[in-house]
């Protein structure tokens, strides 16, 4: 069968520490698709992440413009410095761009937040408000702390994308305590593994994520595609998760409400 890719995790942009055989425009990453045969992605730029947060998202948006494979997702943090909008502000530009998801990248090596109610909590709210996926990579986050804003906003979906495979014995037990966790596929492969995963938690809860342009798109689309699991399955996955995931409902009052 044939599957239609939806690839949950890409960037474009330069990075500050280049890497071997990557690229950066968004005109790279179209021709690297077409190569793989993935049809659409979520895209963010490393601008958002390396620098800052609004920067990076503005200049995502000039460079996805022509461009109707992409859909873009913003980088964002709380806005308690006045650095970022506040959260209904933030959702009602959201809704008036595309922007389907958000990213976060709260480490110390990046923008250097606390993930405590005290700090986010009016930001994550709002998310769950309006079933907001939130991504986040794994070097960003400990276990401990998804399981908080799993239990915290169970409205939210929270995608922890670059699991590494040895992180198995941490993940199944929080698929089963937090229903609204998802984790991409790109760096979570184990020999069998999709099985067992599949088999134990339904496809539902997998999203296939390639990483690029660090990663190569080819090992998780082969990971995906010989895959002993039934095809509606691999669908899912290659997929329609991530559609099903992007379609929440944006409230036009709030949409169209001026500033």
């Amino acid at each position: 069968m044939t599957l239609s890719f939806f690839d949950c995790n890409t960037s474009i942009g330069c990075l500050a520490v280049p890497q071997p055989g990557s690229f950066f425009t968004a005109s790279d990453l179209i021709r690297e698709m077409n190569y793989f045969g993935i049809d659409r992605t979520l895209v963010y730029h490393t601008l958002a992440r390396e620098y800052s947060p609004s920067e990076g998202n503005a200049r995502l948006m000039e460079e996805l413009v022509g461009y109707e494979r992409f859909v873009p997702c913003w980088v964002i943090m709380p806005h308690n410095t006045g650095e970022f909008p506040p959260p209904d502000e933030l959702i009602r530009l959201m809704a008036r761009q595309g922007v389907k998801a958000v990213r976060i990248f709260p480490s110390p090596a990046c923008h250097n937040w606390k993930l405590g109610d005290w700090i986010a909590g009016s930001m994550f709210t709002a998310l769950a408000e309006h079933c907001i996926p939130l991504f986040v990579s794994f070097d960003q986050i400990s276990w401990e702390q998804v399981f908080a804003l799993g239990k915290s906003y169970p409205n939210m979906p929270l995608i922890v994308t670059e699991v590494r495979y040895e992180e198995a014995r941490n993940f199944y037990p929080m698929l089963e305590k937090i229903q609204n966790l998802h984790i991409d596929l790109s760096w979570t492969i184990l020999h069998f593994g999709l099985e067992d995963a599949v088999g134990r938690f339904g496809p539902s809860r997998f999203l296939f994520g390639s990483r690029m342009p660090i990663f190569s798109a080819g090992p998780a689309i082969s990971y995906l595609t010989y895959a002993d699991i039934d095809d509606e399955s691999k669908e899912l996955i290659a997929g329609k998760n991530l559609h099903h995931l992007l379609d929440w409902n944006v409230d036009t009052m709030i949409a169209d409400k001026p500033k």
